[in-house]
This record gives structure tokens, sequence and C-alpha cells, in this order.
């Protein structure tokens, strides 16, 4: 059973409830799929009793019934429709878990990692073909060099990756994965506290990381590796779970989506589910809606607009727009893509992600401080 949550305008505060002064009240989008006909029939009349804008189809073969209104109206929608109580307390923890953006703490082996504020994650590719630098910092020293720099300008997490997952991108070995990532983590682990994470899909390559210092995994293939999610159990590490419609070679051969916002959640909440089953403290986990794999233009703008659906799955949010090709897609500038990945990142706060993944550390550090001091977050401090 699935619901989701998601405003439909971007104005006036991320809980509001309702205005009882004259002004508009905010407008909501309930999704709920995996349900009962049984419930989506009473949910379909109860809309139309509250006369609010519903409709009912096939998502991946699967019924799902939308139901726009304001806060006010969809729930009185909700809870006269006398749907079976495990809908309800779906519904309701939904509505939970989508008010609570923060704080969420994360348990790293003996290490508490608390987040109360948009942290930033550096991106360090120690490949020879990642989209964006890749070659840069592909040797050792280089890597460990600037992995210490984006630690001193302020990076809150460090990612370290050896294998490209840009479109197209043809797989390496976990053996030539591990030679390349394994060195660089063990030195930035004993020169730097900032967390490590790893950006991998295979399990042998995670378990290496692991064993040489770093604390997080960064899995873009959403942890369906059985092996994997053993491994993040076994280990009691925190995990980032990615959506990506196939695999980096394919990933962008015409993608297409019913609905990217819910498929995209309904992945990652089937993820949790599979993650649950094989042992793994769900509280550990984050979701990443993963910008820019698997998507057109379209989807990651509508996905953008709705980042605040995947607070209904209860979990800290991770983006990573940074330099992605969208952002040239919209300005016409290949080269000049700094501009339009803070844009996109200070968006992504807005809408409650919780890390943004990103190769300018210091800039997208600045832009943070000016927004958090703007939005009235104190707690950001220099």
């Amino acid at each position: 059973m699935l619901v989701l949550l998601s405003r439909t305008d971007n104005s006036g505060n991320w809980a509001e409830k309702g205005r009882k002064d004259g002004l508009p009240s905010p407008a909501y989008r309930m999704r709920a799929g995996k349900i009962g006909r049984g419930d989506l029939s009473k949910l379909a009349s109860a809309a139309v009793r509250h006369h609010a804008r519903h409709e009912t189809r096939l998502i991946s073969n699967s019924p799902v019934i939308t139901i726009e209104a304001d806060v006010e109206t969809l729930t009185s929608t909700v809870m006269s429709a006398n749907t079976s109580s495990e809908f309800k307390n779906c519904f309701e923890n939904a509505v939970e878990n989508y008010c609570r953006r923060w704080p969420f703490q994360l348990r790293a082996g003996g290490r508490r990692i608390l987040l109360e504020r948009p942290s930033v994650m550096g991106v360090l590719n120690v490949t020879p073909d990642s989209f964006s630098d890749g070659g840069i910092f592909f040797d050792e020293k280089s890597a460990v060099a600037h992995g210490l720099e984006m630690a001193g300008e302020g990076a809150d997490f460090i990612d370290v990756g050896g294998e490209s997952t840009r479109p197209g991108a043809s797989p390496v070995s976990a053996r030539e994965e591990i030679r390349r990532v394994v060195p660089v983590i063990r030195k930035l682990s004993s020169g730097t506290h900032v967390p490590i994470s790893v950006d991998t899909m295979k399990p042998e390559v995670a378990a290496a990381a692991l064993d040489a210092g770093a604390s997080i995994l960064n899995d873009v293939s959403g942890l369906r590796k059985r092996k994997m999610r053993k491994l993040v159990s076994d280990r009691e590490c925190p995990a980032i779970v990615m959506h990506m419609l196939g695999g980096p070679r394919t990933m962008q051969n015409a993608p297409t989506y019913q609905d990217v916002v819910y498929e995209v959640c309904s992945f990652i909440s089937g993820m949790l589910e599979e993650s649950e089953s094989d042992g793994v403290d769900v509280r550990n986990i984050l979701v990443d809606p993963g910008i820019g794999f698997g998507k057109t233009v379209e989807h990651n703008l509508q996905l953008l607009r709705e980042l605040d659906a995947l607070h209904s799955l209860g979990k800290p949010v991770v983006l990573g727009v940074s330099r992605k090709s969208f952002v040239p897609a919209l300005t016409g500038e290949k080269e000049k893509r700094l501009e339009g990945s803070l844009a996109a990142a200070l968006y992504g706060c807005a809408m409650g992600a919780n890390i943004v993944r990103v190769h300018d550390v210091p800039e997208t550090r600045r832009a943070l401080l000016v927004w958090n001091a703007v939005s009235g977050n104190a707690s950001f401090a220099p």
C-alpha cells in the first residue's frame, strides 16, 4: 500500500493546514496505489461528494487514484470514505511523514550523524570517464587532495565513486573499482572526520570500501541486489536508495513513465520493504529520486516540482542535480552549468531536500548560507 502527498503549488509553508482568513488554502495532491478496489471506489465516491478533483488510472498495470484538493477537503474526503483501517493508517502515516522534514539521525557504526539542516555532499569521481570531471581526479594523489579540499570548504559528506554512471557508460570490474577507490577512501578517512560514502553498485566494492573507512553506501541501483541489502544489514551502515530506470548503458534510451513521481516513489517504497525483510534497519535509509538516471528533461522537472512527495516515505531525501544535462538543456549553455545547478539545488532544498550532492562545494555552501538566512533557518551557520 502506497500513499503519497505533494503540493500542487509552491507558495506558503510546507505543513500549512489551511487558512481561515479568506486567503486561498494550499492545494495538495494525494496519490494512492497498491490498495484494494473497494477502497479505490470508496475514495472516488467521497471525492465526488466533496467536489474534489480526482481520477483513477492504471499505472504499471495497477489502479492508482489521484485526488487534488486543499488540505481540509482532502482530509475530509479520506476520513469520510469508509475505507479500510489499513488504508486510513497508511494515509495518517503519510501525513505524519510528510510534515516531518527534520531532524533525522543516522547510525554509522558507532557514530551518530544528525541531519537538522540542508547538508552538502561533495562528489569525488576517481574515474577517467565521468560526465563532468572524469580524469581530473583519477590518480590517487589528486583525488585525496581534492577530497581534503572539499572537507576544508565545508562539505558535510564526501562521496567517492570509481565507476562512471553517466548515460552510455561501460561497466568496470569490481577489482578495478576497488583499486581506484579503496586507497583514496583509506587516506581520506584518516585525514578528515567528514563521513565518507562510497558510490557503487557492487557488494564486493562496498564491503572493501567500508573496510577502508567509508561509513555510508550510495547505491545508484537502489539496493536491488540481495547481497547488497545483506551487507547493509550486517554492517549497520546508512545507505542511499536511488531510482534508476535500467542501467547506465541503456537508461536514456527513450525513458517512459505514466506518472514519473508515483513510479519513482513506488520503486523506492518497494526496495524499502525488501530491505526491511532482509534485516536492514530502514531508519538508516536515505532516498534519492535519481535525477538524470533514465529521465527526460520534463521527467526531471516534474520530480523537482514534486520532490516533497518523497517525504511521504519518511526518509531523508538526497538530491543530485549538479551539472546534470537538464541544466544546459534549459539554459542553452553547455559548458556553463554552475548557476543552473545552484538554482536547482536551492529549489530542491525549498522542497525539502536534506542533502544535496554537488561538484561545487564552496559555491553551494555559500548559496545555502544565504538561502537559510532568508528562509529563517538560523541553525545553518558558517
